[in-house]
């Protein structure tokens, strides 16, 4: 199939440019109750994506389009031309497409044990931290594989595999009630360690949610911020520095200003990375390379793809999925030694840079006052993302 669509696009007079990017998903998923199997499923699925460029005009118009895998070759050519109708009713500025480089493919070395056999470990060591009262009263477990290959009209045709595992948890703490927390933690390696620490965290935190009790806090309070929230953090804080925003004019930051204002602690510095050496490209065919966006708290460069990177005569960085921020200079225990509230799970961190706003709906929190720790919840925080900035204290272990 994808023989003959390159065949078709190549001789389609009316696009300009088009890419294809094909997703080969390979999913082994496990579903326990309590700690019994229920049900173990093997999923193979594909996933095709046909982008395309018309030019019109002095105009340059694009479309996107899922493609069934069971495509005949008469409705591909019917819903190409439904795509390139599409495209000419967008009215971009013309730029051009990314070069092909001479690159082989790349692959994350796979575990060495058989899928269902590592999950089933995994599970395993979770369950194996289970009291009386705190259990797992669900588990779901996926081991999955991504093979993408990237084809262009201008030669590209990359590709690599990636691969994670993933445990859906559901902790539950049964008192005079019961009640109930969510987790969903990924990993690149069976380090049990950090499989460990993970598992007693959930079962320690849905027993604190079952003891919370309701405590009147200070208006103003530091606020801790779990790791779990720190990437959609600093990726919000880096927000303007998108190609994108600075091309429509809607950044705030030009390079060289500081992105913290006065900064009395920590200041930040932010480089966005691959997820790693396997991950060498993105959907549009930019190669992927670490970059430094922020350093020391000022804005060393701005990010994104090839639309607006050519648009100001930058190269582009393409999607980089990873944030790497540098340790803060706070021992952890003096960031807990004044009142503070430590945040264990949040309905969803709330940041809207343009309206200066952080805030957030608290599943649980452990307020300290100074001398006691309680658990809480059903709260809310919100605060002035500037004077968070200014007053950010970062831990020294990461």
């Amino acid at each position: 199939m994808i023989t003959s669509m390159k065949k078709t696009l190549k001789h389609h007079d009316a696009i300009t440019n088009w890419r294809l990017l094909i997703e080969d998903n390979i999913s082994h998923e496990a579903f326990y109750v309590k700690d019994q199997t229920e049900t173990r499923r093997l999923a193979k699925t594909q996933d095709i994506t046909l982008s395309i460029d018309v030019k019109h005009d002095e105009f340059l118009g694009s479309a996107s389009l899922k493609i069934p895998t069971a495509t005949d070759q008469i409705t591909f050519e019917t819903m190409l031309s439904t795509m390139i109708e599409s495209a000419k009713l967008v009215y971009n500025k013309p730029f051009n497409p990314m070069n092909a480089q001479p690159l082989k493919p790349q692959a994350e070395p796979p575990m060495t044990q058989e899928p269902f056999a590592l999950l089933d470990e995994v599970i395993k060591r979770y369950n194996g931290h289970t009291t009386k009262q705190a259990v797992f009263n669900q588990l779901e477990a996926f081991y999955t594989t991504i093979t993408t290959r990237l084809i262009t009209s201008t030669g590209i045709d990359y590709e690599k595999t990636m691969a994670q595992f993933a445990i859906e948890a559901i902790p539950t703490f049964n008192g005079s009630n019961s009640v109930e927390l969510y987790r969903y933690d990924t990993y690149k390696t069976l380090d049990e360690t950090v499989i460990d620490q993970k598992a007693r965290l959930a079962l320690d935190d849905v027993k604190a949610r079952y003891q919370a009790t309701d405590v009147t806090l200070p208006n103003k309070l530091n606020v801790l911020l779990p790791h779990t929230e720190l990437h959609q953090f600093f990726r919000s804080v880096i927000h303007d520095a998108r190609f994108q925003s600075v091309y429509l004019g809607q950044a705030s930051k030009a390079i060289g200003d500081m992105i913290q204002e006065n900064p009395k602690y920590d200041k930040i510095t932010l480089t966005l990375t691959p997820q790693s050496n396997a991950d060498f490209f993105d959907h549009e065919g930019t190669v992927l390379k670490p970059i430094s966006i922020i350093e020391n708290g000022q804005l060393k460069a701005y990010y994104g793809g090839n639309q607006y990177a050519s648009y100001l005569n930058e190269t582009p960085t393409g999607l980089l999925r990873k944030v790497e921020v540098s340790a803060g200079s706070f021992a952890e225990s003096a960031l807990k030694s004044t009142p503070h509230l430590l945040i264990k799970a949040l309905s969803g961190l709330q940041i809207e840079p343009y309206s200066d706003y952080i805030g957030g709906e608290i599943r649980l929190a452990l307020y300290f006052d100074g001398e006691k720790t309680v658990p809480v919840s059903g709260l809310s925080f919100s605060g002035s993302l500037k004077h968070v900035l200014t007053h950010l204290k970062m831990s020294a272990q990461t």
